[in-house]
């Protein structure tokens, strides 16, 4: 839905201020089996081309600062999943252990540590019914990527 929204109101404000500049350039432009244009023509056809130049400018910074900020999100995502699956196995492999070997030469602050960090991690992690809500998120982000690339590289 955002990136919806973010690229019909990035394209309406291309058209809104753009096309009405073309248009007024166009119809001011003499007639092709006429003479070439003046000095003052060219020069409004020049400023007015700049002006295009200037307003795509800013739809490309606007579009470079969401791909940054998508990957971003999406690497720190990843990151934050693979740390919560990895504190998962720690802590099934040390339940193992323990359960095998008896108790481990671990100190207990570290078990704690690995065992708070884990709850974070799943509260972070899992809705209240224990659905994952990370990996969606991060599916959407990056299925935002593509388009905001897509228009990247059209502006």
């Amino acid at each position: 839905e955002f990136r919806r929204v973010l690229f019909r109101s990035k394209g309406q404000e291309v058209k809104t201020k753009l096309q009405p500049a073309l248009d007024n350039i166009v119809s001011k432009l003499p007639n092709i089996n006429e003479a070439c244009l003046n000095e003052n023509q060219i020069q409004q056809v020049l400023t007015t081309r700049n002006n295009i130049v200037n307003e795509l400018n800013k739809v490309q910074t606007v579009l470079n600062v969401l791909s940054t900020s998508i990957g971003l999100s999406s690497g720190f995502l990843e990151a934050l999943i693979v740390t919560a699956t990895t504190l998962r196995t720690l802590r099934t492999s040390l339940t193992a252990t323990t359960t095998a070997l008896g108790p481990l030469p671990v100190p207990g602050e570290i078990i704690s540590g690995i065992n708070t960090a884990n709850e974070i991690l799943d509260r972070i992690k899992y809705d209240n019914l224990g659905n994952p809500k990370l990996e969606k998120l991060k599916t959407n982000i990056d299925a935002t990527a593509m388009p905001v690339e897509i228009g990247r590289a059209h502006v």
